[in-house]
């Protein structure tokens, strides 16, 4: 295995690139180059840290031009937002490919209509000047990405080349409706991307729709739907989207788990004899996020959490919903 100042080769032929991301959390994001006959990138970074993969590449002897194919996990900034500027540096065509639920992410950076944001956002209880910090926010945001065409879909099952190794697509919705994970079942090695990370506790985001109205899919039970699909190919070693790579995802998992059911039992707890808004929920939950510089974004993950906990608890009995004036109040059974 080489190492270089900006890459590291991880098995023969395959190079991480660690890139840069604001925040602690999820960390830096991991890049992966395949080297051979198909000369791949998955995931991108940002558009902000372009150059910085530029010359991770130049390092290895190689430019963007090399490049034959850009494959994204999932349709989140910080996983395509360099693709377009890295098909521009190209002096050839570089074909970008993604799965068909999270195209819309990748050409128009908002995987949803905003009115179904809007409904969303309405609907948990959000104070009326968070929607318009939430956009400013994601203004901040937009300008780590540039939107970029996608060229190709790739589809659960399907093989497809990567540098000298052939990948099965695995199709894991949880994280975001697309995500997948790529496995190189010959070599045991599995690519999460945000499915599965060492260092973070999952974040499966609600599932909107494309018309104002509450989520019809369950993130969290596709999230650990998913987590087992994994579980039955029994990869030898994972690497990750962000942080280090895992060998052990059986504990991994059982973490993932115990923290699972940790969190809904807490969410339980929170829930007063009155009704509640799912937003006073989350402000129960999470005391000091309003203390976070990046307090819009911080608490619409601690909406979407408690949200995606509720719809499972409420499956399962413990609590029931209603909308009443717009307004979605849960209620203890």
């Amino acid at each position: 295995m080489t190492q270089t100042h900006l890459s590291r080769e991880i098995f023969p032929g395959i190079h991480c690139i660690t890139l840069p991301l604001p925040g602690k959390r999820p960390g830096p994001v991991n890049a992966y180059l395949f080297v051979g006959d198909t000369v791949t990138l998955l995931d991108t970074g940002t558009s902000r840290t372009v150059d910085i993969l530029g010359h991770a590449l130049a390092e290895l002897g190689m430019s963007f031009s090399d490049i034959d194919r850009i494959m994204v996990t999932h349709g989140h900034l910080d996983h395509y937002g360099g693709a377009k500027k890295i098909k521009e540096a190209s002096r050839f065509e570089i074909e970008l490919v993604a799965t068909e639920e999270d195209i819309r992410g990748v050409e128009t950076g908002n995987t949803v209509p905003q009115a179904s944001t809007s409904f969303f956002l309405r609907t948990m209880g959000v104070p009326f000047l968070f929607p318009p910090l939430m956009r400013t926010l994601n203004f901040f945001f937009a300008r780590m990405a540039d939107n970029c065409p996608v060229d190709a879909i790739m589809e659960e099952g399907q093989r497809l080349d990567l540098g000298k190794y052939e990948a099965t697509v695995v199709r894991t919705p949880g994280h975001t409706r697309g995500s997948v994970c790529l496995f190189l079942e010959k070599e045991g090695i599995l690519f999460s991307g945000d499915h599965i990370l060492k260092h973070v506790t999952p974040n499966a985001l609600p599932m909107l729709e494309d018309w104002p109205g509450l989520p019809e899919r369950k993130s969290q039970v596709e999230f650990y739907e998913s987590i087992e699909r994994i579980e039955a190919l029994e990869p030898a070693v994972l690497h990750t989207g962000h942080g280090k790579s895992i060998t052990d995802l059986a504990s991994i998992a059982e973490f993932y788990r115990a923290a699972f059911e940790a969190r809904q039992k807490k969410v339980l707890s929170m829930i007063r004899p009155k009704n509640d808004s799912v937003f006073t929920i989350a402000r129960r939950l999470f005391p000091n996020i309003e203390r976070n510089l990046r307090f819009p974004m911080e608490m619409y993950l601690a909406i979407s959490e408690v949200y995606t906990h509720l719809q499972v608890l409420e499956e399962e009995g413990e609590v029931c919903t209603a909308l009443e004036k717009n307004r979605l109040r849960v209620y203890r059974n």
